[in-house]
């Protein structure tokens, strides 16, 4: 039987700073998300047009990294653990050599791409945004490899003034937006990028000097380059609803979707921001013992208490969305149904969340069967439903993406346990 006394114990320093940890995160996604939509109303069609064709390749910049982080996001936890200090050492001097190289580099591509595109064109939002880009590039490359040193409670503690510290910093660094318009948000970004990585240097857990190891940069190339596939599928997956839309409804349906698009990617980051603090401690767990089947007590209450603490959240969003629709966004209130039914899928969706400890013991086969099924399902069921109900499309493929949340939050509970208690992953 599950001990709820982890759900009593609020006093826990660990559940403590993963809350406040949570909580900052979250308010911090709000805040980048209301001065977006600010944003709309001070900056023109044209040159908020401008800023997202040049900041495009931003998307793309985790790729570049080779996966090296993702690595080190993972496997430093385990070695923790064992209290292996000396390739603790070497995995994080060598994937800090590798953020620092990448950064300079794509900081000097964009530095010459910006400088040939203002000589040819004398365009200088042009040529000032393709700059601020890489920018933004240089910051997220050691971003990423900071975030991933991160991996104690005390370490989430930092992370958390960090949030709050950048919370202030978005808020009064919009006055730039406000005043200077599209060169106000240049500077609005390229300032929240840079401190941001200040921060991280600051408050860094450790101070490692240690520099290049091949032997160790190799290892964390594999162990990325293969979980960040299991990232791709997932994307992958998420936008075949979008293609399905996009046939049989056309542009203009998949556009009037856009709000249920939205409202999914804001109930994404609350199962997003429990794994980033939850999937270290298991991993810190995995290499103390060596035994996998420890980690499925934080699994297990994992699947239920996300849905308990979602479901007061989707009965907000279900009474809320008619209002918000209404007075906020009259042209797309075809999207109610669709987002009402979102909010119940949202119950479900921590999935995404507990697959992590699969990565975490490199129980790769069992990662690539979940994300199999969970691709086939958000083609299946959406296309399904589409063919039997007389529905909108918009709400046929929303309950097809509601019912394979809940098929997946079963098949995904029952592939974690048989896994964790395999022989192969459990040494004692």
């Amino acid at each position: 039987m599950l001990n709820f006394n982890f759900i009593k114990n609020y006093n826990n320093k660990l559940i403590k700073s993963g809350i406040k940890y949570s909580m900052s995160s979250t308010l911090l996604s709000f805040s980048n998300m209301a001065i977006g939509i600010l944003m709309l109303k001070w900056i023109t069609p044209e040159q908020v047009g401008m800023w997202n064709s040049v900041s495009i390749f931003i998307g793309y910049i985790p790729f570049f990294l080779f996966g090296i982080q993702t690595g080190l996001n993972f496997e430093l936890p385990i070695l923790m653990g064992r209290k292996d200090s000396i390739k603790v050492e070497q995995f994080i001097g060598s994937a800090k050599w590798f953020a620092l190289f990448m950064s300079g580099l794509l900081f000097v591509i964009s530095f010459t791409i910006s400088g040939i595109v203002f000589l040819c064109s004398r365009n200088s939002e042009l040529s000032i945004g393709i700059f601020t880009a890489g920018i933004i590039a240089f910051s997220i490359s050691l971003n990423q490899h900071y975030i991933a040193t991160f991996r104690s409670s005390k370490s989430f503690d930092k992370l958390t003034k960090i949030n709050i510290f950048q919370i202030v910093i978005v808020l009064i660094s919009s006055i730039f937006i406000y005043y200077f318009r599209y060169y106000g948000l240049l500077v609005f970004n390229a300032l929240t990028a840079i401190l941001h990585t200040i921060l991280f240097y600051i408050y860094s857990p450790f101070k490692i000097k240690k520099r290049f190891d091949y032997i160790s940069l190799k290892y964390l190339f594999v162990r990325g380059i293969i979980t960040m596939s299991f990232f791709q599928l997932r994307v992958l997956a998420q936008s075949i609803p979008k293609w399905i839309i996009l046939f049989f409804g056309g542009i203009v349906k998949l556009g009037l979707y856009t709000p249920a698009i939205a409202l999914k990617g804001v109930m994404d980051i609350l199962p997003q921001q429990i794994g980033q603090f939850v999937n270290p401690q298991m991993g810190f767990k995995y290499g103390q013992t060596g035994n996998a089947r420890d980690m499925w007590k934080y699994v297990s209450k994992m699947l239920i208490l996300f849905p308990i603490i979602s479901l007061p959240i989707a009965i907000v969003i279900w009474f809320a969305t008619p209002w918000v629709l209404i007075n906020l966004f009259p042209k797309y209130i075809e999207s109610e149904t669709p987002m009402k039914v979102m909010s119940i899928a949202f119950i479900f969706s921590n999935s995404y969340t507990t697959q992590s400890v699969l990565y975490t013991i490199k129980a790769y086969k069992s990662a690539y069967l979940f994300s199999i099924v969970e691709l086939a399902g958000y083609l299946i069921f959406p296309l399904l439903i589409v063919q039997i109900a007389s529905y909108n499309i918009l709400t046929s493929v929303t309950v097809g993406i509601a019912v394979n949340n809940v098929i997946t939050y079963l098949f995904n509970a029952y592939l974690i346990k048989r896994t964790l208690f395999l022989a192969k992953y459990n040494t004692a």
